[in-house]
């Protein structure tokens, strides 16, 4: 019975404190509930979209289980009048291996514009292990390419992660990281990107997944611009075959006052005891520069996929 009241009322309290923490980004301390689906909240950010198969933090990879694999299709219409409405559409997928000392992650996300040649994809592989009980490291490696018209760029990160099993209820979970930006002009450039997070989650039939992320992108060193800071808040609940969950990501750029928030929510089958899922995205995003919104994002997506 103390077990019982514990696990509903703790969940409680996280969200109250991070709440008044403030908001961060997915996945660093350890997975999402949601099998898969797709992080798009804006056109051409690069580093930060994919389809969230490969967590943030490669380390976290390590309690990611069970394995599974997982397809989708997503859809994101952006507002900014008084231009028409611009449609993107695109798919994803990716595969999650779990063994007991070993995991590994690949995922790829394509995205195009529904009457352009503008077209974005986001390729990650990830590997950790289980050094120690309870301690995880890994490596990644990911890769974002943006074409608009004539315009090509690149960008390419490597990170280095380490996640923390504590009772197997409490995650925490720091990273670091590298990127290499390229376009089709010459243009380079290379800036530093640090990642942490804590989380709490659950086994059983009522499954929770509370999570308090950051993820921190420099400017680039040779001709700045295009720096971040993402910060979610995930609260995630499984009862039983069914999932529901929702985040709320906020987006700040360095260096001038654009700034993204977005809500998600999640639901859909996701048995506790692995099988076919089926998941369900949602978005609504806002893109504000000097405190005026001056654009508006609307995502969906459908997920299916399989928990061996």
């Amino acid at each position: 019975m103390r077990r019982v009241v514990l696990l509903l009322v703790v969940p409680v309290l996280l969200v109250a404190v991070l709440l008044v923490a403030g908001l961060a980004q997915a996945q660093v301390a350890a997975p999402d509930l949601t099998p898969a689906a797709p992080r798009f909240v804006q056109f051409d950010v690069q580093g930060f979209n994919g389809a969230t198969i490969t967590p943030d933090n490669p380390a976290a990879l390590q309690w990611g289980g069970p394995t599974r694999f997982a397809i989708g299709t997503l859809q994101e219409d952006e507002e900014a009048a008084p231009a028409p409405t611009q449609s993107y559409k695109g798919n994803y997928g990716g595969l999650r291996w779990v063994s007991d000392r070993w995991a590994f992650g690949l995922e790829h996300l394509s995205v195009k514009h529904e009457t352009t040649s503008d077209k974005e994809s986001a390729s990650s592989g990830h590997l950790s292990f289980q050094a120690l009980e309870g301690l995880a490291l890994g490596a990644g490696l990911d890769r974002t390419k943006v074409d608009s018209g004539t315009n090509s760029r690149n960008t390419e990160a490597n990170t280095f992660g380490l996640s923390v099993n504590l009772k197997k209820v409490f995650f925490l979970g720091y990273a670091i990281g590298r990127d290499k930006f390229e376009d089709n002009s010459g243009v380079t450039g290379d800036r530093d990107t640090t990642l942490i997070g804590i989380a709490i989650r659950t086994e059983g039939t009522w499954r929770w997944h509370l999570a308090w992320d950051q993820l921190d992108k420099d400017n680039f060193d040779n001709f700045g611009g295009s720096g971040f800071d993402a910060k979610t808040l995930t609260v995630q609940l499984g009862a039983g075959n069914w999932l529901l969950g929702a985040q709320q990501i906020t987006l700040d750029a360095k260096g001038n006052t654009i700034e993204v928030k977005a809500n998600v929510v999640d639901f859909g089958w996701a048995p506790e005891k692995g099988g076919l899922t089926v998941t369900a995205r949602l978005t609504d995003g806002d893109l504000s520069s000097g405190g005026m919104v001056v654009q508006t994002n609307k995502g969906r997506s459908i997920t299916i996929g399989y928990l061996f």
